[in-house]
Formats: C-alpha cells, structure tokens, sequence
C-alpha cells in the first residue's frame, strides 16, 4: 500500500520527464505503475474532481438558501417562486449525489456522529425518514415554540438535511397534496412553514460549509485542511485518523458508494417526492468515471496507470464496459439492471482497481451497505 509522502517540490520535474499523455489515453508513455506517477494521478483526482464537487454543492446550497429566503419574504409567496425554490433543490440533490462517492474526511468530520448523516439519512443505513420527517414538519407547524435557526442545529440527523426539505417544498404538510397551488397556499397562511424551510436551508449550508473548510482551511479543529493533511502524509497524526493513504481512502470510498447502490432502494426511496432520482444518479456515475479517466487537462489518469502495469488492460475494458451499462439503465430508469451494474461496478473496484493500483489486498470493504 502506497505511503509516500506527495512530493510537490519534484511535481514539474517528473512530469516533464514522463512526458504523460493526456486524460486516460491509451498511448500514455508511463510504463509502470510507480508511486510518482500514481502521487500526480491522485493529486489531480483531488484538485480536479473531489475538491470542485465539495464547491459546487456548497455554492448550490447557498443558491438554495437565497431562494427559500428570496420566497419567503413579503410579496414573494407565489407559484413561481415555489417552482424556482424546488428547481434549486433538485439541483442541490444533483451536486450531492456528486460528492456523496467521496464520503470520507469531511464528509464524516465528527467522530461521535458523521456530518454526512444529517444531510443524508437515507445514505447511512437505507431507512426511508419520511413520514418521521412529515410528523417533525407538523409538529413544528403546530407548536408555539419560537422557530430560529440555531433550533435546526439540535436536531437529530433524519429531522433535518436534504429530505426534511424536499418534504417541506414539495407538499402540503396538512393535507399532503403536491400540487403546488396547495403548497403555496400553506406557505402563505402558516408562516411558520416559512420559518421550517429557512431553518432547514440554513442548517444544510452549516453543514455545507463543513465539508467544504474541512478540505481547504480546517480539518477536525487541526487548523490545516484535509488536502493538505493527506498529501502530505501527516493525517495520520490526526485524532481518529488511521493515516491510510489518499489512493485507499478514495478508492474505499468509491467502492462503499457501488455497494450502496447495489444494496438499497436508492431509486424508490431518495427524491421521490421531486421526481429527480434518475438524473442524480447519472451525475454520480459520470464523477466515478471521471475519477478513473480523469479530464481534458489530466496529466495521467488511474486508467493511465493500470493499462500500464501488465496484465490490467482487460480490467479496464471491463470497467468502461459496466459504465456504459450502469448508464444504460439510468437512461431506461430500470432499478434491476442499475443494482445489477453498479454490483459489477463494486466488483471492479474491489478487485481489479486495486489490484491495477497495487493497494493492499487487505481492505475491508463494504458488503452489503
């Protein structure tokens, strides 16, 4: 298993002597899979994929929260604000879904309860919230406790995140209707559903902005971010932290991802009130693949590295192959063979990415999420 500290002052050096190809060519001149190129290849997964998908959902959240705050304000409670909000959401849902197969460092943070959990409850253990989420909306509807922002802060982790708001923006809470001339008519005469939403955004973007800092500026109070820690080689002198390295953790993580997805009715469990699942989905295959292919500017992607190493080029073959299946049943939103892919997929990466990446065969990974 790789160990080596990322080597940054050499970066320029042994890429102007690799003479690397670009974005998972075949041509590729690397021979073999040493720890430099596999230190550039993971470097640039983090800074090009990882890192912008951890910003792009803490800059839709913002988005999210401006426009449950733009609707909520005098004059604003109308049918066309009400759609603008719910788009907002769905593309929040969409950013999520494509940072949700990186779920490590920032997206656990805590030690006692993961971050990810309270914007997630469906991704922790497969439990749909949503008539405990449906009976917390009513009961606060109902009291006459004051509804602030800290109040959300204290919530347990399936009473908040991105179902309890997509419960509250897309039907009534009193009569359950979706139609939203019946949704705008509650905002508009129960201003505590105002109140709920806004509560529900802003908690979500604390939780955002975690993740985020966590990678940049913050990581576990230690006052460096992740990326820094981990490509350094010194998260392993972090509380909590078992010090793996990056190729491990991410390639953990992604795998845990392709067992989740095998294992739970992710299709008619997660964002059935918006209608939105299937298009999520294909966003989160399309960030895996780019992960092992990398982009237009890549130096050397992890495909770059196992066509390299003797005897993986059919292990790529077959990758590329499951991806374009998985895909397939996005595009006929057919559950069956979606599980069935992404269980080749969680296969793959259990066994030929390590194998191509030479990480240690002795990783527990996730059976049956």
């Amino acid at each position: 298993m790789f160990k080596a500290p990322f080597m940054f002052k050499t970066l320029g050096l042994v890429l102007g002597a690799l003479m690397l190809s670009a974005c998972g060519s075949s041509s590729s001149s690397i021979t073999s899979n040493t720890s430099a190129e596999l230190e550039i290849a993971i470097e640039q997964v983090i800074d090009n994929t990882i890192m912008p998908a951890s910003a792009a959902f803490k800059a839709q959240v913002q988005v999210l929260d401006d426009s449950a705050e733009f609707f909520c304000s005098d004059g604003n409670i109308n049918e066309a604000n009400l759609l603008t909000v719910q788009e907002k959401w769905v593309q929040t849902n969409d950013t999520w879904f494509q940072l949700l197969p990186f779920n490590f460092g920032p997206m656990i943070t805590s030690v006692v309860i993961p971050n990810y959990y309270y914007i997630d409850s469906f991704r922790v253990n497969g439990v749909d919230s949503t008539t405990i989420v449906r009976a917390e909306i009513n009961n606060l509807l109902s009291s006459v406790t004051g509804i602030n922002d800290d109040l959300f802060t204290t919530k347990e982790s399936n009473k908040v995140g991105l179902l309890a708001l997509e419960v509250a923006l897309f039907e009534n809470a009193d009569s359950g209707s979706t139609a939203s001339s019946d949704i705008v008519s509650e905002f508009a005469s129960a201003p505590r559903k105002c109140q709920v939403l806004t509560g529900y955004t802003a908690e979500l973007l604390r939780r955002a902005n975690i993740i985020d800092d966590g990678w940049i500026t913050d990581y576990r109070s230690t006052g460096s971010g992740y990326r820094e820690l981990l490509l350094s080689g010194e998260l392993e002198n972090v509380s909590g932290e078992d010090g793996s390295a990056a190729t491990t953790k991410i390639v953990l993580a992604v795998q845990n991802y392709y067992d989740y997805l095998a294992n739970r009715s992710v299709t008619s469990s997660v964002a059935q009130l918006s209608n939105s699942i299937w298009d999520s989905l294909g966003l989160s295959i399309d960030i895996t693949q780019e992960l092992l292919e990398g982009k237009a500017d890549t130096n050397v992607s992890l495909f770059d590295i196992m066509n390299n190493t003797d005897g993986n080029t059919l292990d790529v073959e077959s990758i590329k192959a499951n991806f374009i299946t998985i895909h397939a049943a996005i595009d006929e939103a057919n559950s069956t063979d979606l599980q069935a892919a992404a269980k080749a997929l969680d296969n793959n990466f259990k066994v030929d990415v390590t194998t191509g990446l030479d990480i240690d065969a002795g990783l527990s990974f996730a059976d049956g999420d």
